[in-house]
Formats: structure tokens, C-alpha cells, sequence
């Protein structure tokens, strides 16, 4: 039986730092790490904004739609 974290199925720096995403949306409250964590992942996509959702938490789209869908909006405005 397999647990914890599929090391087979991590992104690497080198991968994410050529990922072209503008805007990398995170919960505050993600029981994954929330904001934290976020701000720690935060610098391997270094052509993204990263956008703290307040009180989402791991589908801060969920959550949160409005907020998510005017800063997509606006990121792919330019």
C-alpha cells in the first residue's frame, strides 16, 4: 500500500519556472497548508501573481467565484 506524497508525480523547479500561468490562485484556509504554504510555493512560478483567496480554502474557485473569475479576468487582459 502506498501513502503520503507520489514522488513521481512532483513538478520540478525547473518545469513550474516555464509554466507562463499569470495568476496562481490559493486559499487562505487550504487544509493543504494554506496561505503559508502558498507564499513558500509561491516563488517557483516566477511568472505568476500569487493571489491569497480569503477565507477559501483547497478550490478557492469554489469558494470564492467571484473573486477568482475577475482576477482570471483581469490576468488574461494583461
Amino acid at each position: 500500500m502506498c501513502r503520503g506524497q507520489n514522488r513521481d508525480l512532483l513538478l520540478t523547479d525547473e518545469l513550474l519556472s516555464n509554466e507562463p500561468a499569470h495568476t496562481f490562485l490559493w486559499g487562505e484556509d487550504d487544509p493543504n497548508g494554506g496561505a503559508t504554504v502558498g507564499r513558500a510555493f509561491a516563488p517557483r512560478l516566477p511568472n505568476a501573481e500569487l493571489v491569497i483567496v480569503p477565507f477559501a480554502e483547497h478550490a478557492p474557485w469554489i469558494d470564492d467565484p467571484e473573486t477568482c473569475v475577475t482576477r482570471t479576468q483581469a490576468s488574461l487582459a494583461g
